[in-house]
């Protein structure tokens, strides 16, 4: 008999297809890090924009002896920093096309230009703003962690560079006492802040409020014997309790009983917690006998409070 080979066949065609699966899986995932690789590399260079900006805004303070509030302390456009190859070696368009050179204002994903201008504010420093135009989502990511990178609702990202020196002296204030105050904006890329006591805020009036024991305050209706439990505060504060009468008497208790007195409210601490006293005086109409009721109703609230 003859024998069949069909079955060869099959077997090589569902191989070649597991084969080609697996190529186009490892050829994306290499795709994929190249991708990683080229967004971090130009990351870098924005970075390296960034810094020769900086260099060039020194030289002019510092040598030339420019007013820094001035918006000639920056070079016009970004060309500027070629200017004599003294902040960025000359490179022409042609050049740059031919993969000899990167000028200052290259963006890889698209036909425009990196954005750039000088700020000028009263009696300021001037500053300069990079708009890198809407990045794809592989490219945003790492260029979103260059400090002061601020996403705009139409997908830019702008940079804001200031003077260098400021630039230290504002890193130094962030290590000290905080006594030096904070003239704008302070964004901390997208991070936690971490082992702070407390953040105040100071209100319109001139008090002051804090911050953790706003994040911590809950509010709440309870009768007697309810066991609220205590807030979790931050180091160097203290959890605490306020009660309010709130009524809410029971009709069937309301129909037996008259001449109510004064509710007493109190917060009894126990493990972990308050347990909520709330009793008044009643007189019970079926024999004039004057006792201790424990009903109603109490409001509160739990807080924080420094120490």
């Amino acid at each position: 008999m003859k024998k069949h080979k069909g079955f060869g066949l099959i077997e090589a065609i569902i191989s070649l297809s597991l084969f080609s699966l697996i190529l186009v899986s490892f050829l994306k995932g290499v795709a994929k890090h190249n991708q990683v690789k080229t967004a971090n590399a130009y990351a870098k260079h924005i970075e390296l924009v960034i810094n020769q900006l900086q260099k060039y805004q020194n030289y002019m303070v510092l040598d030339k002896k420019t007013d820094p509030v001035l918006a000639s302390v920056w070079p016009t456009n970004l060309e500027g920093l070629m200017t004599g190859s003294k902040f960025w070696p000359q490179c022409s368009f042609l050049e740059e096309q031919a993969h000899h050179c990167e000028r200052p204002d290259n963006v890889p994903w698209t036909a425009q230009k990196l954005g750039y201008k000088v700020l000028l504010k009263f009696n300021e420093q001037s500053t300069a703003e990079l708009t890198i135009p809407s990045p794809p989502p592989e490219w945003a990511s790492p260029l979103r962690r260059i400090p002061f990178a601020v996403v705009q609702s139409n997908g830019d990202i702008k940079i804001t560079i200031g003077d260098p020196l400021l630039s230290q002296a504002f890193k130094a204030f962030l290590k000290k006492d905080g006594t030096t105050e904070l003239t704008g904006d302070w964004d901390v890329g997208n991070k936690n802040i971490l082992n702070v006591a407390d953040i105040t805020l100071r209100n319109a009036d001139g008090t002051v409020m804090s911050v953790a024991a706003g994040l911590t305050r809950q509010h709440f209706s309870a009768r007697h014997g309810t066991v609220i439990k205590s807030p979790s505060c931050p180091v160097r504060m203290n959890a605490k309790i306020k009660l309010a009468t709130q009524g809410n008497i029971p009709n069937s208790i309301a129909n037996d009983y008259e001449n109510y007195g004064p509710m007493r409210i109190a917060a009894k601490p126990i493990s972990g917690g308050w347990s909520i006293i709330a009793e008044f005086v009643a007189t019970r109409k079926s024999d004039r006998v004057r006792g201790i009721l424990r009903e109603g109703v109490v409001a509160g609230e739990t807080y924080c409070e420094p120490q």
